[in-house]
This record gives C-alpha cells, sequence and structure tokens, in this order.
C-alpha cells in the first residue's frame, strides 16, 4: 500500500485534454458512424424540490480519518463516569423478573443492581422502579442475566425494559496509565474546580518516596500511517491543584517518531488551589511524519488532581468556529451534501439526550449495548452536529437511542425551538446559538434507534409490535411540545430495506413518523469473477433495485400503501462488501474504485427519481473494516484522510460531482435511439437483470440554472448521446466528469482519480457527444423552463382488488402531502366536483372505485382505480370461518422458517400473503408447507362454503442474531481420526462448511451429517439464511502432532503480526523497545487463537539492559490489536482490559536488579505478588538468550523459563482461568514491553504457538 502510483495530477489533465477533443471531433462529424442515444430533456417535474446527497458523520476515534475534533484527546477529557442503558427484551419472566433474551452477554451479576427500568411494551408498559438485583446469564439456552424488579409486574415474552444504572469512578478511562512504587490513581468527586462543569476529577496519587504514576492519551496511532500532521501553533491546556508532595507535575506532547524531539517537556509547578493552566507549542509537520503522538501527565513525588484536557491548534481557520478542525469542514464544504447525519454506534448510540447536549468536559461515558460493560469513549454532541451543519450549508439529520423516552424528547425539541423560557433552550442561548436551530434549518431529521431490527445492537434492538408504539409515543411527545412546527421536522422510523413487508408492518402500527429509512447497500458479496464481470454486475444492480420488484422499488411501494403518509429515506448506503471469496487483491481493485463510485451515484440518483426524499452515503471517515475471513475491506470511508494528504475516494468525488448538479425539482428523461442495453446473467450477489441501460441519465432545473447528469455503465465502451427536448443542454456548458485510465484507479496512495472541469462554448444538442466508459459526467448551463407543475401522487386503497364475501371497509390514502381525494363507486372517472373522501367507504355491492388526489402547486393525479366483486352475506353464510392457525407464531427467529398453515373448519380454503399485506381471495392459495422470511409477516384468512370469511390471522417474524456453530469435538489435538458434528442453536439455518481452511460461505459444503477428519485440518463453518450469515466458527483438529498455530521458529516476518508504538522489525527479530527512555512497544498475532488449551514458546534477549521488562499478553481489550499500557513498570501492559499477562521484569519497579516473573490479569500493575527467579540463575540483564516455555491446561499455566547459555532453568505454576478473564475462548496473542528511566533493548526472537 506504500505509494505505488506515482502518476501526477498533470498527467490525468492531459488524459481528459485529448478526451475532451476526442469529443470535439465526433461533435464535428469527424466519428459519427455510431448511432447515439438521445437524451430528451422534458419540462415535466419528476421530483420537486430534490434534495442533495448527504453524508454520515461517523465514529470519532483515535486512529485514523475519524479523529475529527479539535480536541485531539477527546476520548474522555473531562474524567467524568459512566451510564448504561439498554432495552432487555425478557426471552422468560416471573411476576418480578424479567430473564433478557441475549444469553451472550458478559455482564456480571450486580451490574444492574440500584438501577431504574420502565416497561415500554406489553400489559404492564409504563411501569417504573427500581432494580433490586441482577444475575449473570446462565448456562441455559437462550437464558440471559436475570433482573429483579421492585414489584410484581405482569410482563409477557418479549416485552421489552428499559434498565439505566450509573457508574461513579474510573476516571481514568480512556486514557493509558502507568502507576510505580505504589502510586495509585483514583477518582476524586468532592474537591473540583469552581470552573469545571463536570462532576469528576482524575487524582494522581505519587507523594510517597519513589512513587510515580502517567495518565497517557495517544492519537494519530494506525502503524505506518498518518491522518493528521501537527504544523501550526498548539495548546494544552488542563486544570489541576497540587494536594501533597512536590507540588508539580510533568507534561509531555511528543510524536513517537525517532529522531523527532519532544513538542512539550515541561514541569509545571501547581498550586494548592484550583487553577487553569495553558502550554503552547509550534510544529511544523509536513507529510512525513509518522508515529502515535502522545500527550502525557507525569506526577512523581507528588500528588495531583486533574480535570477538562485539551490539545488543540489555536492558528486554525478563524472563520472555523465549530468543533471539528479545518480539514473535516473543508472536506464537508467540497461535498456540499444537503443532509449530515449523526450516528455514531460506539458512543453516541447510547447517549441519552441530557448527556448529548452537555457540553464535551461535563459529557459522560454512556453505554448501550448488553454485549459489553464499559465504554471509554464520549460523543461529539448535538450541538457539536448542529454548528458543523450550519458551516456547510446541510440538515442535520439525529440518530438519537432507542430508548430515548417521551419526555427526553420533548427536551430536544424545547432546546431545538425554545426561546430560553425552559431549561434546554436556555442552555443552547447560553452556548451562543440565539435564534432556534429551526430558523437555521429547511429540515431536522429525528431518527429513533439504529437498525433497531438488527440483533447486533442489542441494548437497542426493538422489533414490532413493540417498536413502532414506543416511537408514537417519543414522536407524540415530540409533536405536542410548545414550538414544534411539523414541517421544519422529520421524525424517522428505523426500516430495513431487504424486507419490505417488515417495513409494511411497521407502519400498520405507526401512526407519528413522517418517513421510514432504509439501507439499500450494492455488492454485499463478491467472489473470484473476472473484475470486468464484478463491475458489469455492480453496474446492474441500481437498476435491479430500483425498478419493477426491485428491493427499493418494494420499500417505495409499502410507504405508499401505508395508512400514514410516509416518505422513504436512506440512512446508509454504499457498498458493503462484507462476504464471499474475493481475494484481498481483488478488494483493493474493487471497493475504492473509481467503477465503486459511478456505480453508488449512480445508484443515488436512481433513488432519488424513485422519490426517495433523503440520502446519505455512509460514510465520511473510516480507512478500512476487518472483514470475517481477515483481510480488510476499504470500507466505509469516503475519503483517506482528512489532514496528512486529504485525498478523497471516488465515492466521495461521485457524490460531489452530483451535488453540483443537484438543484431545484428533477425533471423527467427519456432516452430514445440506440439506447443499448445488456443482459446481466445471476451473479454471486444475485444480481440479474435483462435490458440493463448502458446510460442512465437526470436532469434538474431551478428555473436559472439547469444540469444533466449522464452515466456511462460499460467497462469499455465510449457512447455517443445528443439531446432534445426543452430543458436540452444549450450554449455555453459547462463541464465535470469523473473517470480515470483504468476502472480500478483509485486514490489511496496518489490522486489518481479527480473530477475534471472543462468549459464548452457554443454546445449544440442535437450533435453527439461521447461518454467515456465507465464515466459520470455533469453539465451545467444558464435557464431552465418547467412548463408543467409537478404532478400529485395517485391514490392508493387499503383493500386489494378481489371477490369478498360481505361489505369491506376501504380506506384511499395519498403520499401527497395535503392533497384532497376524490373517488367515485360507479366506474366513471373522478373530477373534483365527485364525492370528496374523508373516512373509510364501506362497500357491500360489487363495485369499480375510482379517485384521483388534488393539491395546491400540483397536477391532479392519475386516476387510481380498483374493483370488487362482493358477495352479499346470507343467513346460511352468518357464521365466519375459523381463523387459520399459523406455526410457527409470533417470536424472534434467525433464520428463515417452514410455515404451515391450517383450520379447524371442514372444507376451508386458505389464503395467505407473506409481505404484511391484507389476504383476499386473490392471494395466494394454501397448499402446504412454504418458507418465509425473517424478518417478515405471514397473514391468513380462511373462506369456507356457507361461512363468512375468517378474521385475520397473523404472525410476526423478527429478527435475532444468529449464533456461531460449535463443533463437538471441540477443535483441538487427538491421537486418532474424529467424527465432528456441527450444531446451531437459532433454529432454521443451513450450515455450510469447509475443511481446507477457507472461509465458508453459501456456495461452500452444505453440512447434512458428521464429517470425518482423518488427518490434520482446519474446518470452518458458517449459518445461513437468506443470504445473511453467522459469523465463521472454526476449529482446527490435529491428528498426531499438532502444528503451531502461530510459526516463527526462525524468527519473525511482517506477516501477521500489528505493530504499536516503538515496535518494530529488527532483522528478523520483533523489537519492543530500543535503548531510549520512556518507550512502550506491543506486538499483536492478527488472528485470535484459541485460549482453552495451549502451548507457547518464545526466545528473548534484553541487551545493553537496565529497565524495565517485558510481557506475553493474551487480550480482548477494547483496543484490539491497537491495545497497549503504560511505560516504565506498566510494561506495556498495564491499563490493558480483559487480559492476562506472564512478565519478565528487569526490576520490578525498584531500581533493583532481580529478574522477576508473575501472572496479571486485566491491566493490572505488573508489580506486586513478583517471584524471583535470580536464586535459579535466571538474569535477564546477562544478554544471553532466554527460551520461555508456557503450558496451560484447565486453569493451571506452566511456566518454565531457561537460559539458553548457561543451562540455568526455573518452573512455576499459578493458576488462572484465561478464558473466563478475556471473556471468550479466544484472545489476540502477543508481546508488550517498556522503558522508563532505565531502558533496554529488548526483542522476541522466535515464536510458536500450538493449541491442546
Amino acid at each position: 500500500m506504500e505509494y505505488v502510483y506515482q502518476i501526477s495530477r498533470k498527467v490525468y489533465v492531459t488524459y481528459f485534454q485529448i478526451v475532451t477533443l476526442i469529443t470535439l471531433a465526433i461533435c464535428s462529424g469527424v466519428a459519427g458512424a455510431q448511432s447515439a442515444t438521445n437524451i430528451q430533456v422534458s419540462s415535466a417535474v419528476q421530483q420537486s424540490s430534490v434534495t442533495r446527497l448527504g453524508i454520515n458523520l461517523g465514529d470519532q476515534d483515535y486512529y485514523d480519518s475519524g479523529q475529527m475534533v479539535k480536541n485531539l484527546v477527546f476520548d474522555n477529557p473531562g474524567f467524568e463516569p459512566m451510564v448504561w442503558r439498554s432495552i432487555l427484551t425478557c426471552g422468560s419472566s416471573t411476576a418480578n423478573t424479567c430473564v433478557d433474551n441475549n444469553q451472550y452477554s458478559p455482564e456480571p451479576a450486580g451490574f444492574w443492581t440500584g438501577g431504574t427500568y420502565e416497561v415500554v411494551s406489553g400489559a404492564s408498559a409504563g411501569a417504573t422502579g427500581t432494580i433490586v438485583s441482577s444475575a449473570a446469564v446462565s448456562s441455559c439456552y437462550g437464558c440471559g442475566q436475570t433482573i429483579t424488579f421492585d414489584k410484581n409486574l405482569s410482563l409477557a415474552h418479549n416485552d421489552n425494559v428499559i434498565v439505566r444504572n450509573t457508574f461513579p469512578g474510573n476516571a481514568q478511562a480512556g486514557w493509558w496509565t502507568s502507576t510505580s512504587g505504589g502510586g495509585t490513581i483514583t477518582t476524586d468527586t468532592t474537591d473540583l474546580s469552581p470552573e469545571t462543569p463536570g462532576k469528576q476529577a482524575v487524582s494522581m496519587n505519587a507523594a510517597g518516596q519513589g512513587q510515580s504514576v502517567n495518565l497517557t492519551s495517544w492519537f494519530d496511532s494506525m502503524q505506518n500511517m498518518s491522518f493528521i500532521q501537527l504544523n501550526g501553533t498548539f495548546q494544552v491546556t488542563f486544570r489541576a491543584k497540587a494536594t501533597g508532595g512536590s507540588n508539580s507535575m510533568n507534561v509531555t506532547v511528543a510524536r513517537l517518531m525517532a529522531g523527532l524531539p519532544s513538542y512539550i517537556n515541561q514541569t509545571v509547578t501547581l498550586t494548592n488551589a484550583w487553577k487553569d493552566y495553558t502550554l503552547t507549542f509550534t510544529a511544523a509537520e509536513t507529510g512525513s511524519a509518522l508515529g502515535p503522538v502522545e500527550l502525557s501527565f507525569t506526577a512523581s513525588g507528588a500528588n495531583v488532581l486533574l480535570d477538562d484536557v485539551a490539545l488543540q491548534q489555536t492558528n486554525s481557520d478563524p472563520t472555523n468556529t465549530t468543533a471539528f478542525r479545518d480539514d473535516v469542514v473543508n472536506a464537508l464544504k467540497s461535498l456540499k451534501p444537503g443532509v449530515i447525519r449523526m450516528m455514531a454506534s460506539y458512543a453516541e448510540l447510547g447517549a441519552d439526550i441530557p448527556d448529548q447536549l452537555a457540553v464535551p468536559f461535563a459529557r459522560y461515558r454512556e453505554g448501550y449495548n448488553t454485549g459489553g460493560t464499559e465504554v471509554d469513549s464520549i460523543p461529539y454532541g448535538i450541538h457539536e452536529l448542529l454548528q458543523l451543519c450550519a458551516a456547510v450549508g446541510a440538515d442535520p439529520w439525529i440518530t438519537i437511542p432507542t430508548a430515548t423516552t417521551p419526555q427526553e424528547m420533548t427536551d430536544l425539541v424545547e432546546y431545538l425551538t425554545g426561546n430560553g423560557s425552559d431549561p434546554y433552550s436556555a442552555s443552547r442561548i447560553a452556548r451562543g446559538q440565539t435564534a432556534p436551530w429551526t430558523s437555521v434549518f429547511n429540515k431536522i431529521h429525528i431518527e429513533l434507534g439504529n437498525e433497531t431490527w438488527n440483533g447486533v445492537f442489542l441494548g437497542e434492538y426493538m422489533t414490532y409490535p413493540a417498536y413502532p408504539d414506543w416511537a408514537n409515543q417519543v414522536f407524540g411527545a415530540a409533536r405536542q411540545t410548545s414550538g414544534y412546527e411539523p414541517s421544519k421536522f422529520d421524525l424517522v422510523l428505523s426500516g430495513i430495506a431487504a424486507t419490505p413487508g417488515y417495513n409494511s408492518a411497521l407502519l400498520t402500527y405507526s401512526t407519528q413518523h413522517d418517513s421510514i429509512d432504509i439501507a439499500p447497500y450494492l455488492l454485499y458479496s463478491a467472489n473470484n469473477d473476472t473484475v470486468n464481470g464484478l463491475f458489469q454486475s455492480l453496474f446492474a444492480e441500481p437498476e435491479m433495485f430500483n425498478t419493477s420488484g426491485g428491493e427499493v422499488y418494494k420499500n417505495m411501494q409499502a410507504a405508499a400503501t401505508a395508512s400514514t403518509p410516509t416518505k422513504v429515506n436512506v440512512y446508509e448506503v454504499n457498498l458493503g462488501t462484507v462476504l464471499g471469496s474475493i481475494t484481498q487483491t481483488e478488494l483493493n481493485q474493487l471497493t475504492p474504485s473509481v467503477g465503486a463510485g459511478v456505480a453508488v451515484a449512480d445508484h443515488m440518483l436512481q433513488m432519488m427519481g424513485l422519490g426517495v426524499s433523503v440520502q446519505n452515503m455512509f460514510a465520511l471517515p473510516q480507512y478500512e473494516f476487518g472483514r470475517t475471513d481477515g483481510s480488510m475491506v476499504k470500507l466505509w470511508g469516503t475519503v483517506v484522510d482528512m489532514g496528512t494528504t486529504n485525498r478523497k475516494r471516488p465515492q466521495f468525488l461521485a457524490e460531489q460531482l452530483a451535488n453540483t448538479a443537484v438543484f431545484g425539482d428533477m425533471l423527467q428523461t427519456q432516452q430514445t435511439g440506440a439506447n443499448p442495453t445488456w443482459n446481466e446473467p445471476l451473479s454471486s450477489d444475485n444480481v440479474q437483470l435483462n435490458g440493463a441501460h448502458e446510460i442512465q441519465s437526470f436532469a434538474f432545473t431551478n428555473g436559472t440554472q439547469s444540469s444533466v447528469v449522464l452515466f456511462n455503465l460499460t467497462v469499455g465502451t465510449s457512447l455517443p448521446v445528443t439531446f432534445s427536448g426543452p430543458n436540452a443542454p444549450t450554449g455555453t456548458v459547462q463541464v465535470g466528469r469523473l473517470t480515470s485510465a483504468n476502472i480500478t484507479d483509485n486514490n489511496e496512495t496518489a490522486n489518481n482519480v479527480q473530477i475534471v472541469n472543462s468549459t464548452l462554448t457554443g454546445f449544440n444538442p442535437s450533435s453527439q457527444y461521447v461518454l467515456p466508459p465507465y464515466s459520470m459526467t455533469v453539465l451545467t448551463w444558464g435557464g431552465g423552463t418547467e412548463t408543467t407543475t409537478p404532478t400529485a401522487a395517485a391514490p392508493t386503497f387499503s383493500q386489494a382488488a378481489g371477490s369478498y364475501t360481505g361489505s369491506i371497509p376501504v380506506a384511499i390514502s395519498d403520499a401527497t402531502s395535503g392533497a384532497a381525494i376524490y373517488y367515485t363507486t360507479d366506474g366513471s372517472t373522478p373530477t373534483t366536483s365527485s364525492a370528496k373522501y374523508s373516512s373509510a367507504i364501506t362497500l357491500s355491492a360489487t363495485t369499480t372505485l375510482k379517485a384521483i388526489a388534488v393539491a395546491s402547486g400540483y397536477t391532479n393525479s392519475a386516476v387510481s382505480s380498483v374493483s370488487y366483486t362482493i358477495t352479499a352475506a346470507t343467513t346460511s353464510q352468518s357464521s365466519p370461518t375459523a381463523t387459520p392457525a399459523i406455526t410457527p407464531g409470533t417470536g424472534n427467529y434467525g433464520a428463515s422458517q417452514a410455515v404451515t398453515i391450517s383450520d379447524t373448519t371442514s372444507g376451508a380454503t386458505i389464503y395467505y400473503t407473506t409481505d404484511g399485506s391484507t389476504p383476499t381471495t386473490s392471494s395466494t392459495v394454501y397448499k402446504g408447507s412454504f418458507t418465509a422470511t425473517v424478518p417478515g409477516t405471514i397473514k391468513a384468512i380462511a373462506v369456507a362454503a356457507g361461512h363468512t370469511a375468517s378474521t385475520v390471522a397473523s404472525a410476526v417474524y423478527s429478527l435475532e442474531g444468529i449464533a456461531t456453530p460449535t463443533f463437538s469435538p471441540a477443535g483441538g489435538t487427538y491421537t486418532t481420526g474424529q467424527k465432528v458434528t456441527i450444531t446451531d442453536t437459532t433454529s432454521g439455518v443451513t450450515l455450510y462448511y469447509t475443511t481446507n481452511g477457507t472461509t465458508p460461505s453459501a456456495s461452500s459444503t452444505q453440512y447434512t451429517g458428521p464429517i470425518t477428519v482423518g488427518s490434520s485440518e482446519t474446518i470452518k463453518a458458517i449459518a445461513v439464511y437468506s443470504v445473511d450469515p453467522s459469523s465463521v466458527a472454526t476449529a482446527t483438529y490435529t491428528i498426531g502432532s499438532p502444528s503451531p498455530t502461530i510459526n516463527y521458529p526462525n524468527g519473525f516476518s511482517a506477516a501477521k503480526v500489528n505493530l504499536n508504538v516503538s515496535a518494530l522489525f529488527s532483522g528478523t527479530a520483533l523489537q519492543l523497545t530500543k535503548n531510549t527512555a520512556g518507550q512502550i512497544g506491543t506486538g499483536w498475532y492478527t488472528t485470535p487463537v484459541s485460549v482453552s488449551g495451549f502451548t507457547t514458546d518464545f526466545t528473548f534477549r534484553d541487551t545493553n539492559a537496565s529497565g524495565d521488562g517485558l510481557t506475553f499478553t493474551l487480550q480482548n481489550a477494547p483496543k484490539g490489536l491497537w491495545a497497549f499500557g503504560g511505560n516504565g513498570s506498566a510494561l506495556g501492559y498495564q491499563g490493558i482490559t480483559k487480559s492476562v499477562a506472564v512478565k519478565f521484569d528487569l526490576e520490578n519497579g525498584s531500581g533493583t536488579n532481580p529478574s522477576t516473573t508473575g501472572v496479571y490479569v486485566n491491566g493490572a500493575s505488573p508489580v506486586a505478588s513478583s517471584v524471583d527467579m535470580s536464586s535459579a540463575g535466571i538474569n535477564f540483564h546477562s544478554g544471553d538468550i532466554f527460551k520461555a516455555h508456557i503450558v496451560y491446561s484447565g486453569t493451571t499455566l506452566t511456566l518454565t523459563v531457561t537460559d539458553t547459555v548457561t543451562a540455568a532453568t526455573f518452573t512455576k505454576q499459578f493458576t488462572v482461568n484465561i478464558p473466563s478473564t478475556v471473556g471468550a475462548n479466544t484472545a489476540y496473542a502477543g508481546f508488550t514491553g517498556s522503558t522508563g528511566a532505565r531502558t533496554a533493548t529488548q526483542q522476541i526472537l522466535s515464536w510458536t504457538y500450538t493449541t491442546n
């Protein structure tokens, strides 16, 4: 990935100049043999008042393009406490308990004890109180943690309860810590600065002789890459107070790069009263600086209180008054998004409204996921988002937690609209925003929850009917708040693209929303096809999605038939290539390519033409994403970085180019002439479309300016076009074009793909204009007319056409806001003189019902017509047919279900639907068991001679996470062959597996019975329903002598080892530290290894050794492959949570020279309970090579250390439950090391790791 492409921008400008010359030559008739496609640009409005394409802002982080805010140490700058709020789904219950259905929750006993609860669905909805106790998960299937309430409740299966608890303390969360000599780090909640808005400060306690404590925050820490360059004047600001000892503290700012001095290394004298401090430095990094940047506070011989820390540039753009860095703001200004969506799935998704409205130094850390116990970061807030949107000229989209209460929603609307008479609008005014935010923006979008159907977000998960019922309460509270203006808000339900029937069911219950959202990602799965084949399939997929029968088209239909007028928005869209057997090389060619950018922009404009209101690309930041097969895909960020090179990926450039054309109203275009198409065969991503169009066209006008957007969706053919119609381009035309020399070109290492702009004078619409292959072209020019006003949407009817027995009620609705509906029942064409619709019409005889919609500013709609054949009920028919029984019934399932329907009325015929619509006698006749997709809704009626039709039966199948398959016997070393069975706890899934170590897919071998393993092999398996897979399960079976999982017997290569901070490869050695003070180094094997039982051997050497030492560590810390702890006696380990470490210490934090070992857990200081090996002749200061041999079995860890020169040996056994400590049966394995005032060059020379 290191700067492979060296083609300059100048070369590409020249390339496009050549293309322009060719185009002009063809327009002059030099090459007129090829038949052209004529694009007629009419005056008819296809969609009125369109919105520019938007973007997701994504998560703030500390290591890649997600470093967006000005404060570069933003994780937990105010040292605030933690709050946890989750939505539990009761799998079972008693009078006063709820057993949550997340059986994998790691939350310990007592986690919720003392917290509060509110029941939000079921018979006890509205009940609130205190949690008496909580018990951890038990071993039975589906048995999650048990919550005991302070009163008896009437809870039933699948009822939802919001639980909340506070966790004061742990002020150092989000900071790396180290202590030595008995120093400690604690939390102070009483002695606070009078200027702080927060509730905690961190206390650094090191006044004793030889004591020292350190707090460090890191940023720009991705290995071998930089996303921010420090270039300008910077300030470190903090509040501090001395409470004992030397009354001083050392502050350091440094980029850990060889040859680069510290920017600050200053001892600050403190007073015994709180005081604000500012330290200033200048930096001149110009693009080549690599290595993480640290801000470090060290107290030695002193007790110090510290609070409210920031590190940010002071000479940035004075017009940028937002909380976001200049490069971020400038990137967004160049994109010109119509909307910016705030949804950060880590810190923000759990943060309640008061937290999101608080100033950053008062913002507490808040989690939501029942699969976690700690969040170390705070989110950027709603106020910061709104400031950014105002600066960029975009409308805001705020995703609030599903658990947001009606009162919180009231508070939010008051903050957005109030005049200062309430606390929340007063806080807005106090922060400098006097005018209501509703006066700043055209519309504010508020979405209740992110993917509330998705079992990945356990703790936010809620399905129907509970979710839409809860949305009615929350959105209803917004509508009842003083200052709420319906035209200024868009209240958004969380929907799913893949299952329109699920959305229909949501809309059946919901009444208070304005819109529902979907995320129609492209290319979920890619396999080893040809490059051209991959792109041709990708180019066909948008048209497949957006035409009749396609995914987006069906969702538009679902919204159009809802009883509440409903718009469709897109909350996320991009490529979603997380599945398939595609290689890493092919992934690098595909996802960040110019071809991908063209495809996504085409998809978004096709959706706009279909009527999708608001769309948000996913996302602005994120360098890459780790797939389950171990490969890294360049998703989902649309920038490479925002600071070092400011390179943009083609998805960004395509949206940027589109937004130059999207304004006013979208006009209809019609393509005639050549209008070439192709037939796309069935692809591995289930794309199949006959007659896919090679050219797509879109037109816009606002009366003074007009534009056309053109796509050539071929992989290698230039296509000529001409124009006609009242809004055809003419005269002086501005051209913007996105393409490149190769369809796989990208900007990962150089600006190979760029928008090239030019001007064409005297443009003749009837002359041929050539579109290069895989290109996007925008033409803009002055003028434009709209001779046709927009047309109102055609009305829709609640009952489908068909035959009915007895009278039926028919409701009529229309998607055009404010439209009046006129109808007739005699088959005549309705006019405004016909009956005006006001409520459902009861029909008792055969009728043809016709209706039109009329709205101000719109042409009357087309006539909608439906015919009903109604047989009058007679006395002998007065008895209704029994209601059908659907099996299985309503519930949570992880896969498609085999459905049977029965009825007790003799001779009854059953009719059913699978999309949530009401069945009629024109629906599908039930003939036997069928497969239903999850999530989805089955509805059925029964009709029998001599009876009226039955009432409608319904079964709602909701999505839960798909369990990972399990193997029996488990992977391991065996002396004989084994028969392996694969099972999965999610019912109805299909299992697929491989035996060669490759990642399985739905194309792999289907599991039908035990697998015979006669020789060493790795089995991998997935569970699949529809196209959605579980996580990959892996079991390695060694028959005979086991082979190492990790195998570096003769030294290291860079493959599969992730290095952090000062770690590097020195020849074939993994060097953790060199002979330099204050270093930290870690190296992690990039694939988690089994920790249930293992043997590991490694050799190491310390040269020029005085301190401090190294560890062998197994960990599942939140920072994963990027985890590292403190320096000095922390050994690079202290602070790494969910971990077990075996240390090899040069001084044990004492300044003396014993060689010690010990086992430490959960990032504890590796000093106490040390075992001195000196009496056995072990001396790490000798410079000899030492071999460590570690065997773990049961809960016993046996360590043997051998000096390979003197043969001195030391053996010690320790008791530790590694899987329980790290929270799983697998973990990252690797090494940590550090130096302090004393130093050493510490190297790992060889390493093998074998599971037992």
